[in-house]
Formats: C-alpha cells, structure tokens, sequence
C-alpha cells in the first residue's frame, strides 16, 4: 500500500471493488504484468514483422485491451462492455490489415468505450521500450570507447 495516496473514492477504487479486478494499483503492485507478458512481446515481434511504427502501436494497444481488466471500461459499460472490447481487439489482432481499426474505433464510440487503463498501460509501455532503446545506444557507445 501506499501510505501517501489520499484515501478517496474515485472511479477506479469503486470499480476495483465494484467488480473485484487489481485496476492500476493492482498492476504496479504486480510489477506490470499486462506490459511484461503482452505489450512488449508485442511491440517487439509487430516490429520485427515489418509493421509501421503506429501500426506496430496499434497491435499492442489491441493487445492490452484483449487481456487487461480496464476499469476505464468497466466504469463505463460494466463487464458485458468490457468483454465486447476483450473479443473484439482479440479478433482485431488476427487481422494483417489494421485498416478495419476504424471500424472498432466507431464501435467504441457509439457503445461509449473507452479503454483508458489499456492507453495508460500502452504509455508505460513505450516508456519502458524507450529506456531499453537509450540502453542499449549507451552500451553501444560504451564498446566504442573500449575499441
């Protein structure tokens, strides 16, 4: 527990016990599972898939929605929204062209889904890749220097 987070009801505490899911704090206090198993994974094969960098993005937005327990969206719709947006970015991810994504963004739109826990898990993940990308540059330049 953090002893400095003001104890105050707010969306994501009444969904987390509303319908018994870890929401962000859970995920933290995993060690972020849902990044580690899935997102990167992801991120790193849509690459080496020759993808485009936004759709490479795209892949691992779809598969965080496909597996995370987004309180975003279980605030808004509750578990049948929730399990429409899990079936439909799992379905989404077997398609090679990410042009249908349209198709999933208007379905959203129109049944009021917004999967911002999966957005926030999608920041931290090119964060993460972010860090690794400036490591791996340091450890580069550190071999040079040995030369």
């Amino acid at each position: 527990p953090d002893r400095y987070c003001p104890n105050t009801n707010t969306n994501g505490r009444i969904v987390t016990s509303k319908y018994g899911v870890g929401g962000a704090r859970g995920e933290a206090q995993q060690g972020f599972p849902h990044i580690m198993k899935f997102s990167l994974p992801m991120l790193y094969r849509s690459r080496a898939y020759g993808l485009t960098e936004e759709k490479a993005r795209l892949k691992t937005l779809l598969s965080l929605i496909a597996h995370v327990d987004d309180t975003c969206i279980l605030h808004r719709g509750g578990t049948e929204a929730l399990m429409f947006a899990k079936k439909q970015a799992a379905y989404f991810l077997t398609k090679d062209n990410l042009e249908c994504i349209n198709t999933l963004d208007e379905e959203f739109i129109r049944r009021n889904i917004s999967p911002g826990g999966s957005a926030d898990l999608l920041a931290a993940t090119l964060f993460l890749d972010k860090i690794h990308a400036l490591k791996a540059v340091d450890e580069v330049q550190k071999y040079e220097l040995i030369k």
